[in-house]
């Protein structure tokens, strides 16, 4: 427990505490500034102070809550004046500040809510701060099929897809995260990142789709966004054609392959073989062997990983039908 001459010798710093977190936000350049890039912040500007080290657990999280009261103190002026709106009241007393990184006003937009946006009326926006909210993952399938030109639909779709790491796997890199920002283990558990996706499945008119995975891998950056790799969102389109469009129109994207994409693609499945389901292998080497009509000795290599069974059929959904591939022991149950 701190001594009382200690109390109040930190208790006199705090409001110079404060108006530091407040001049720190305000020069932030970022699209969203999540709860958790707020309690880096706070965090900072606490350790800062030569009284911290000496409090208790207990004593520093009573500390860090009375930080986060200030801030929404400063919210409720903003909000009186009609400048916030919240996304969601899912999870309340969590503070969150943006910036409208598009508008030449870069003024500052707080909320109390779990998250917290301003709208700016592009798409394109949605991608990015869908990408900034969940460090990892990357936006996949059909969004990552509108991205690389293989979906040519123009019409504006409301549905984005995201890949992202497993609830344990993320907890884990989120505890990580912070211990690595800030040697401050004694408050890092209530200060860690937060999964925005874990409790929120939509933002504004869009929809989320959430597909969970032991590795985030295969993905490129491009304008503050990660998508799928090329080649990885040809494998998404194989293993998740429910989620890009359906496996007719999966395996018609695979019949536009331009040619120069094909040896890289052929080469990227061959890399995965021992990693993917048998079946699979048998599906990709069909499609690229029967429809595409690729004659390569890689693919006929996939040939070993045939087996017939309950599994074999090109649409794992269907039922299966009397036509067959012989040389891939597959059930071609679907019209192509």
């Amino acid at each position: 427990m701190y001594v009382q001459s200690e109390y109040n010798y930190f208790w006199l710093d705090l409001m110079s505490i404060f108006l530091n977190i407040s001049k720190k936000i305000s020069l932030i350049d970022l699209p969203v500034i999540t709860r958790f890039d707020l309690n880096k912040i706070i965090t900072s500007e606490l350790l800062k102070n030569k009284y911290w080290i000496k409090f208790s657990y207990k004593e520093k999280k009573d500390i860090f809550d009375l930080s986060k009261k200030y801030l929404t103190e400063i919210y409720k002026f903003y909000h009186s004046r009609h400048e916030v709106f919240l996304l969601s009241d899912e999870v309340p007393y969590n503070l969150i500040f943006e910036k409208n990184f598009l508008d030449n006003d870069s003024f500052l937009r707080l909320g109390v809510s779990n998250y917290f946006f301003y709208k700016t009326g592009n798409h394109n926006d949605i991608y990015r701060i869908a990408c900034y909210l969940d460090p990892w993952s990357y936006l996949s399938h059909r969004t990552a099929m509108k991205f690389w030109g293989i979906d040519s639909d123009n019409n504006e779709n409301k549905e984005v897809y995201l890949t992202s790491l497993k609830k344990d796997k993320w907890i884990l890199n989120s505890k990580e995260e912070y211990e690595k920002c800030l040697n401050e283990k004694h408050i890092m558990e209530f200060c860690r990142r937060r999964s925005f996706f874990e409790f929120e499945k939509k933002m504004f008119d869009y929809d989320f789709y959430i597909s969970r995975t032991d590795s985030i891998e295969d993905y490129i950056e491009h304008n503050g966004c990660k998508y799928a790799s090329f080649e990885k969102t040809y494998l998404d389109m194989l293993t998740g054609p429910e989620k890009c469009g359906g496996i007719k129109f999966v395996i018609d994207c695979f019949k536009r392959i331009n040619k120069s994409n094909l040896e890289s693609l052929i080469k990227f499945f061959d890399s995965k073989k021992y990693f993917l389901p048998k079946i699979m292998m048998c599906r990709v080497g069909f499609i690229f062997n029967e429809v595409v009509k690729v004659e390569s000795d890689v693919i006929d290599s996939w040939i070993c990983f045939k087996s017939r069974g309950s599994s074999s059929k090109l649409d794992q959904k269907s039922p299966f039908s009397s036509r067959f591939s012989e040389k891939w022991d597959l059930s071609i149950n679907i019209d192509l």
